[in-house]
C-alpha cells in the first residue's frame, strides 16, 4: 500500500513536470526559430536563455523524480526533490 501511494504520487508529480516541459519546450522553440531566422528582438534572445535555464531545471527533476525507487529506505522512506518554481 505504501508502494502503490508513493508512486503514485510520484506520476503526480512527473505529469506536472512533463506538463511544465512541454509548455517550456514549445516556447523554446518558438524564440530558437526567431534567432534562427535572425528575427529576434533583444527581449526574444534574452528570454531564450532564460526559457533553456528553466527548461533544464525542470529537466533534471523528472530525472530525479524517475530515480525515487532507487533510494535506500523505498518506500518507506522517501526524499523528494524539491520542485523547480514555475
Amino acid at each position: 500500500m505504501i508502494k502503490t501511494n508513493v508512486l503514485l504520487q510520484r506520476a503526480e508529480l512527473t505529469a506536472v513536470a512533463n506538463s511544465v516541459i512541454e509548455k517550456l519546450q514549445a516556447d523554446v522553440n518558438i524564440l530558437q526559430d526567431s534567432v534562427e531566422l535572425e528575427i529576434a528582438t533583444d527581449k526574444e534572445t534574452a528570454a531564450l536563455a532564460t526559457k533553456k535555464t528553466s527548461l533544464n531545471v525542470w529537466k533534471k527533476y523528472r530525472v530525479l523524480l524517475s530515480r525515487v525507487q532507487e533510494q535506500e529506505g523505498f518506500p518507506r522512506v522517501v526524499e523528494w526533490p524539491e520542485a523547480p518554481g514555475e
